[in-house]
């Protein structure tokens, strides 16, 4: 399939972005909270005239630490099955990486087991390691590290409970 990723802020002119992304409510949203606030990005995902997909992601900060937070990934439902959650997750991790602001990412898993495994797929073949809180208190500052199995298991308790996974994916520097 012919596709071509896009990078939007507050500041980028978007006209390959802006056609036919009304149709979709759940893009047109990423790209409404993009141009109105300054630390959202993303990257938007176009086949042929139709943008079929989203990344929204925020620069933030918590005690002291900065993270990028990925607060959403969307796939047109015509297009899904297809790897293209992966290949648009891929392109955004690789423009976090140029950007060079952080290496740590934050993903609240609130998509179930289909984007859990994206995710793991993804991170694993970038060499980053899995974290997640060590304690039922949210405290980024201490995060253990866990395996992909261990995630899975933990999604798939999750899920039965409707309870919301949060990871954090940290690139390995060598």
């Amino acid at each position: 399939m012919d596709a071509e990723f896009h990078y939007v802020n507050n500041r980028t002119l978007d006209e390959n972005v802006k056609t036919n992304i009304i149709i979709n409510p759940h893009i047109l949203h990423d790209y409404d909270v993009i141009k109105k606030r300054n630390k959202y990005w993303g990257i938007f995902l176009r086949h042929k005239n139709e943008i079929i997909g989203s990344t929204l992601v925020a620069h933030e900060k918590e005690d002291n630490i900065d993270f990028l937070l990925l607060a959403s990934v969307y796939i047109d439902e015509n297009y899904r099955g297809r790897n293209l959650c992966e290949e648009l997750v891929k392109q955004t991790i690789l423009k976090n990486e140029m950007r060079n602001k952080t290496n740590l990412i934050k993903v609240v898993i609130a998509g179930g087991m289909p984007i859990l495994q994206c995710l793991l797929s993804i991170f694993k073949g970038r060499d980053y390691t899995i974290k997640k809180y060590k304690t039922k208190v949210e405290n980024i500052q201490i995060l253990q590290n866990i395996r992909p199995e261990t995630a899975i298991k933990i999604e798939q308790s999750n899920y039965e409970n409707d309870i919301w996974q949060t990871l954090f994916f940290d690139k390995n520097d060598y």
